[in-house]
């Protein structure tokens, strides 16, 4: 057997699984690699257990596409699926858009589906006078998303002081003990 190659073991048994602490890649079969001209040994679990499995996850459904290509699952792995739209994102408030979808205990799919939705966009993003409010845009995009902030800065930064919270004064004052 040529160095790097793998011999994989199954149980005898289909209706009997690996255990998952000896199927870490989940692919039902426990890979031992011959690394020049040695075998390295795994841990061989004590017995296959009984089998408790998902198969054949449903079908993407619209705007939705499998990312990876499993067709067997242990009890509480996951399938998952992408948004189409690469700009989509899952409207679960997340962000995300990868959706996972569980084997549960009844060896049955929960499909509860959330939808791939295209994220509102603010594409005219207020450029302040600077003659007027002495302020300036320090964020670069040219648009932003829901949620996210446009920064302004004074124009001559350099000539003015942050005003300390209160709570920070105070805290500078305990420290050089003036209370």
């Amino acid at each position: 057997m040529p160095s790097g190659t793998y011999i994989k073991y199954t149980c005898v048994d289909t209706n009997r699984l690996l255990p998952s602490d000896n199927d870490p890649d989940s692919n039902f079969a426990i890979d031992i690699l011959c690394n020049k001209g040695t075998l390295v040994r795994p841990t061989w679990p004590a017995q296959c257990l009984p089998a408790a499995w998902c198969t054949n996850p449903p079908a993407a459904p619209s705007g939705f596409t499998r990312a990876d290509n499993r067709t067997k699952f242990r009890v509480n792995e996951k399938a998952y699926y992408s948004c189409t739209a690469d700009e989509a994102v899952l409207d679960d408030k997340t962000g995300m858009n990868v959706f996972e979808l569980n084997c549960d205990a009844h060896e049955t799919w929960a499909t509860t589906w959330p939808s791939c939705i295209v994220e509102p966009k603010c594409t005219s993003l207020q450029v302040p006078d600077q003659t007027a409010t002495g302020l300036i845009k320090l964020t670069t995009p040219t648009e932003i998303k829901w949620g996210e902030k446009v920064v302004y800065e004074c124009v001559n930064a350099s000539n003015y002081q942050e005003m300390p919270t209160v709570s920070s004064l105070l805290k500078l004052i305990k420290q050089r003990s003036l209370i």
